[in-house]
């Protein structure tokens, strides 16, 4: 079986999950700069906090603090994560407060940071951990693999997929599928 972004869609959209965990997920936002990484993984947190009945449905997540804790040296042009890798002490070491605390304004060069509010509580993850399609050994099957992969980490907690980015998606319109050729793929 070819690997297919479709069913990486398909296991991240677990039925059971949406019936069990209503409000589990965000709504989605419309980005003014490239800071999906920030939402994903501030979503991925939230998520999981709620779903073991540590963070209440009522209260969400900034988005607003990822982006700013975010290192100048570590994002691109207009706010893009360079490496999945330097996110990891924001969520990990530093934390985040609850999105009245520091609502989202899109701003890459805000400054303020959880440990400016004292009183406020925070949560941390107490670890992240990235798995790449690369690290199965390029046989018949790794794709598989993977897939099984993703589909156990699902049913623990919420995940965050990235998916990297060729020259094909800037040819998409907003409605299609991204779906990178092997070639692209092999070269990002």
């Amino acid at each position: 079986m070819d690997f297919s972004w479709r069913l990486i869609v398909q296991v991240l959209l677990l039925p059971s999950d949406v019936e069990i965990y209503p409000n589990l997920l965000a709504l989605v936002l419309r980005q003014r700069n490239i800071v999906c990484w920030a939402v994903a993984l501030t979503r991925q947190l939230e998520a999981f906090l709620k779903k073991y009945g540590l963070l209440d449905y009522s209260y969400s997540l900034p988005i607003q603090v990822a982006i700013n804790l975010l290192p100048w040296n570590r994002r691109g042009e207009h706010g893009y994560l360079i490496d999945i890798y330097h996110a990891i002490p924001i969520f990990a070491h530093v934390g985040t407060v609850l999105e009245e605390e520091r609502p989202l304004t899109f701003s890459v060069v805000d400054v303020s940071h959880p440990t400016d509010l004292p009183h406020a509580q925070r949560f941390l993850c107490r670890g992240m951990k990235v798995h790449f399609l690369s690290t199965f050994k390029k046989t018949r099957g790794r794709e598989v693999m993977f897939e099984q992969l993703l589909r156990r980490l699902v049913k623990r907690s919420p995940i965050t997929v990235w998916i990297p980015m060729t020259a094909s998606n800037s040819s998409l319109q907003g409605k299609e599928i991204y779906n990178p050729s092997s070639e692209e793929l092999e070269g990002s």
